[in-house]
């Protein structure tokens, strides 16, 4: 069976979705790691150990369309938890889905919602396996 997730990396424009989720994952034992856009983020994914990547999917510089992209192609073995608040962002949780997510979250999210989308993903759900 494979290992829990070690490190967590939050990707999200608004710095009070990354303080609640960084509560309830370190709350859970896992490392924490923040971007404030996708660039930042995929800068976090080539020089640190990420397991496990949460991210928005509309922010400025770059989108979390292509923050997922980018960061499975650096790491293919990835667990993606993909999120989104805009209204009709089903669409583009689905595209994030067929891109290779594992999981998603409509925003705003329960501390419940959020930690049943990190055990699918933690228990090697397989892909698309979302809400």
């Amino acid at each position: 069976m494979e290992q829990p997730a070690k490190t967590v990396l939050i990707v999200d424009d608004e710095l009070e979705i990354r303080e609640f989720l960084r509560f309830i994952f370190e709350r859970e034992g896992y490392a924490v790691l923040e971007a404030a856009d996708g660039c930042q983020g995929l800068e976090q994914c080539r020089n640190s150990g990420v397991d496990v990547l949460v991210t928005d999917l509309v922010m400025p510089e770059k989108e979390g369309i292509e923050t997922i992209i980018g960061a499975l192609e650096l790491n293919p073995k990835l667990k993606v938890i993909a999120m989104s608040g805009v209204i009709n962002g089903d669409t583009y949780l689905e595209i994030a889905v067929s891109l290779g997510a594992h999981a998603t979250l409509r925003k705003p999210s329960s501390r419940a919602q959020v930690l049943a989308a990190l055990s699918r993903v933690t228990a090697a759900a397989p892909r698309g396996a979302g809400n």
